[in-house]
């Protein structure tokens, strides 16, 4: 008689877990479904994305630590900008980066203060122009490609990254972070061609290969680690990218003048 109840007490758990899961699945499917009509879109609901922020309450203050490191990427455009100047090397593209670098803080500060869907816009958007505008930057300095050639690899490339994002979209929890692997094996790509051409340029590639590469590991960790480290693993993302880009910007700065070719050997 014993073993009967429990049986149908676990029939019953198991029929209430599938209910459960079949809920969510269905959950989810018609949030996905409704992410794809931008007019459905409430662009001022709060995100719950990080560990260091609790509950969905709009709270200006709920991720502090995750919001007051952004003032790293505001440091790493200032750094740019004055290497720049001082080797006289600031023009349009120079000064754009500089600028897109700042961007890329504001942006961040933005979320990380006021998580909605609309300010994630406002932090994605910045990494996605950074990352065209330098491989475009390198294309005409570097692989002396004209403009109009330049802008159309950049954006060829941008769009199949685009097209892989929304292929895996329904696999995976972060589907941001399939660009950010392509934008690493991007910088991977051009450092091993760079050796191979003997630009300078390439020794400063490969430093960024590696802090890329743990920053984006930290960002995955951010969620897995949140049981044993309340802050999370994020800040660590714009500490390290920060730093990445201060990378980027001075080799690209020291190596790549406004006026010649990125300098080889």
């Amino acid at each position: 008689m014993e073993l009967e109840e429990e049986s149908i007490r676990s029939e019953d758990l198991t029929t209430e877990r599938l209910n459960d899961w079949g809920l969510c699945r269905d959950n989810c499917y018609n949030e996905r479904q409704e992410s794809l009509d931008i007019c459905s879109i409430d662009w001022h609901r709060v995100i719950d994305q990080y560990c260091e922020r609790v509950g969905t309450d709009f709270d200006c203050w709920a991720e502090p630590v995750n919001a007051i490191t952004n003032v790293a990427f505001l440091v790493a455009a200032l750094w740019a900008y004055f290497a720049a100047r001082k080797y006289n090397h600031l023009d349009l593209l120079s000064g754009l980066l500089c600028a897109n670098v700042a961007l890329i803080g504001i942006g961040s500060f933005l979320f990380h203060t006021h998580a909605t869907v609309l300010t994630q816009l406002a932090d994605i958007a910045p990494i996605a122009t950074m990352i065209l505008l330098y491989f475009m930057a390198l294309l005409i300095r570097a692989y002396e490609l004209r403009l109009s050639r330049a802008l159309a690899v950049a954006v060829a490339i941008m769009l199949v990254s685009g097209v892989v994002m929304f292929a895996l979209k329904d696999s995976l929890d972060d589907v941001t972070n399939v660009g950010y692997i392509a934008a690493l094996l991007l910088i991977l790509g051009n450092a091993v061609v760079l050796m191979r051409r003997n630009h300078e340029l390439a020794w400063w590639l490969w430093p960024a290969v590696s802090i890329f590469a743990v920053s984006i590991m930290l960002r995955m960790l951010d969620e897995p680690l949140c049981c044993c480290n309340p802050l999370g693993t994020h800040f660590l993302w714009h500490l390290l990218n920060a730093i990445l880009f201060g990378v980027l910007m001075t080799g690209y700065i020291l190596h790549c003048q406004p006026n010649r070719r990125c300098s080889t050997k």
